[in-house]
């Protein structure tokens, strides 16, 4: 039976020749390529905007990337496909481990297409590593560990493709370069978005596919970088602007729009053409640390162990220490010396915690939210299900609802919601208790001890970052143009697609 049209996506039509192609853009804002586009800089994305429809896309809350890539292949909410943020094994919290393709309790794009039969080409979409079994050719994205791994389908496609293309860049992490040598950074994601293209344009030939996915994750990790590049009078105590990188950075978006215009150049008249982003973008103002706000209202304790006291004192020294190594490191030495991990996990702060004596804490910076220690659900969980449950929930809530800013004193916008409140499935209980953006989006969490509750940003954590409205842009047969779509949201893609 075929997919109904959906309600959210595109109006559109289809014929069974027709094939789709997909462009992701990481953290791509329809606002921001608009403006460019009236610069005359991208005039690939100005053909597909005039000829087609676009607007805004929700993502989903918060707008996380691994979430809302995951709710992207899926066409479901996190509660189905069970992926909230970056991490797995959440219970276990000496031993949590990155998510993989597995992580999906549901089928994706690739699964559904394979078991059509349908030819499927998959290059860079995020949480697809390991590389998943298709009718076609897969290169994992986000959360490749390195080279040496299991990102491609099938196994020796990476090695016949190193040979033509020469070294594929899995990522650039915009951390490891400081203000000196931002044109260093671009130079390298420039090279980063080239090779991405080159393998996508040798895959899209080689194949006479139907569906053809390939994400660019450079626009993320640039806007990341240099919002304050991007968007000066968005926040005004960001670094003064370098001329010279100003330009490089245009070059960037150019380049951006070359490698667009190559993608399309490989399709013909059947072929329906979506460009999509997992969320937006905004101005980073700085982070805001959770657990040491939870500790001030008496729902989380630190132990009082010396040893651990010690290690949470020097937590920031030694962070800032690894910072350095990491932004020195642009060749990967400590990986090569050490030889690749085959298996990811992350080193948090909870042996900082008396778990004994805490009733919620923050994960992670990629939760933004808060789980409340509840007995059955946790290790040593204190918190009672049902009333007590609800009471700390409740606190929580309405203590959040008092935060001022720390420049001015006014108070915080705080967008909150409770689990159940916006997720559905089996796997809402995976998700934090509580979810949250503040400020729209300008101050993210940090489950890091901290001295302070606010802090400004800095190059480590970027200028710029998500915001829920990404950007949904469809051309081709069959397709309105110039007209607006409103009210998409990113789990409208997949039965859109699907329709196609």
């Amino acid at each position: 039976m075929k997919p109904s049209q959906p309600e959210g996506g595109p109006r559109l039509a289809r014929t069974d020749d027709t094939r789709a192609l997909v462009i992701g853009l990481d953290g791509g804002k329809l606002e921001l390529i608009r403006e460019l586009v009236g610069k005359g800089l991208m005039p690939n994305m100005s053909s597909l905007i005039g000829d087609g429809v676009s607007g805004d896309l929700e993502s989903v809350f918060p707008p996380i990337t691994a979430p809302a890539w995951a709710s992207f292949m899926t066409g479901k909410n996190p509660g189905k496909h069970g992926v909230f943020n970056f991490f797995e094994n959440l219970r276990d919290l000496d031993n949590r481990r990155i998510i993989s393709y597995d992580s999906i309790k549901t089928d994706t794009l690739i699964s559904i297409a394979t078991d059509a039969g349908k030819k499927v080409v998959s290059v860079n979409v995020p949480v697809t590593y390991p590389a998943p079994s298709a009718n076609g050719y897969v290169i994992s994205g986000m959360f490749t560990p390195d080279l040496s791994s299991d990102f491609t389908y099938p196994p020796g496609l990476y090695a016949e493709l190193k040979e033509k293309l020469g070294e594929y860049v899995i990522t650039v992490p915009y951390q490891r370069y400081d203000e000196k040598h931002m044109d260093v950074f671009l130079g390298d994601i420039t090279h980063c978005l080239r090779q991405r293209t080159r393998y996508g344009l040798e895959l899209m030939r080689r194949l006479d596919w139907d569906l053809f996915m390939l994400v660019f994750s450079s626009t993320d990790y640039v806007q990341h970088a240099m919002w304050n590049y991007l968007d000066k009078d968005g926040a005004p105590d960001f670094p003064k602007p370098i001329e010279k990188y100003e330009r490089l950075l245009m070059d960037f978006y150019k380049e951006l729009d070359d490698s667009i215009g190559r993608l399309l150049d490989e399709t013909d008249e059947n072929t329906q053409v979506f460009v999509i982003s997992d969320h937006g973008f905004g101005p980073l103002k700085g982070r805001f640390y959770v657990n040491t706000w939870l500790a001030q209202l008496g729902l989380l304790h630190y132990t009082t162990d010396t040893g651990a006291a010690f290690r949470r004192a020097a937590a920031p020294i030694l962070n800032g220490l690894k910072g350095a190594i990491i932004k020195l490191d642009r060749w990967d030495l400590r990986k090569k010396l050490r030889g690749a991990a085959k298996r990811f996990t992350y080193d948090t702060v909870f042996q900082h915690i008396d778990w004994s004596k805490t009733r919620a804490f923050c994960g992670s910076f990629s939760d933004q939210g808060i789980y409340i220690s509840t007995k059955g659900s946790w290790p040593n969980g204190i918190v009672s299900p049902g009333e007590e449950y609800e009471e700390v929930r409740e606190t929580i809530i309405s203590e959040f609802k008092k935060l001022e800013d720390p420049d001015t004193g006014a108070a915080l916008e705080v967008e909150l919601h409770k689990r159940e409140d916006i997720y559905s499935g089996d796997h809402v209980d995976g998700a934090p208790d509580i979810l949250f953006v503040i400020d729209k989006g300008a101050r993210i969490a940090e489950n890091s001890p901290s001295k302070t509750l606010f802090d400004k940003p800095t190059r480590k954590h970027g200028y710029g970052f998500h915001r829920k409205e990404g950007m949904l842009v469809a051309h081709g047969r069959g397709i309105e143009k110039n007209k607006s779509v409103d009210s998409a949201g990113i789990t409208d893609i997949a039965p859109t697609i699907l329709y196609s």
